[in-house]
């Protein structure tokens, strides 16, 4: 379809009303370029997904696949640890409660707190991992490569 066969209006609305017009060509150009790089974009977006999927298969945390001078790809995890059990991990911690945790919206654990859940040896572990959830996350995150000649100029 060209230019000329899609109809390219502004629509102005007060209140209720609404009215419509043609937009110029100016106007009309810019809307086809932008909706054609929104959906490039997209695209794009869906294809970098399924590569870093397809990555993500391969190689392992801590490791970089590299286009030397260019970029690299490396798989990244996180934890996020939610308290699942507010009252019982308050009696457990007793007056370190308040220590161990951070409070938003909700209780976080604290780094330290995070060990203590997952070192066998504190007595209380067992008890310590039922109060929370435990999720993991993996993504691959891009970044570009230095160059000797950007490094020459840090």
């Amino acid at each position: 379809m060209t230019n000329e066969q899609k109809s390219i209006v502004v629509i102005t609305k007060k209140g209720k009303d609404e009215s419509k017009r043609k937009a110029s060509a100016t106007l009309a150009e810019l809307a086809l370029k932008g909706w054609e790089y929104k959906t490039q974009i997209e695209n794009a977006q869906k294809q970098v997904k399924q590569i870093n999927s397809e990555i993500l298969k391969k190689l392992e945390v801590g490791q970089a696949l590299v286009i030397e001078g260019v970029g690299r790809c490396t798989p990244t995890q996180a934890e996020r640890y939610s308290i699942s059990d507010l009252e019982e991990l308050k009696t457990l911690l007793g007056p370190r409660f308040k220590d161990l945790t951070t409070q938003s919206v909700s209780y976080t654990a604290s780094a330290k707190l995070k060990e203590m859940a997952c070192d066998e040896d504190y007595a209380k572990h067992a008890e310590l991992q039922a109060c929370f959830s435990i999720s993991q996350s993996l993504s691959a995150r891009w970044t570009g490569e230095k160059t000797k000649k950007d490094s020459k100029a840090a």
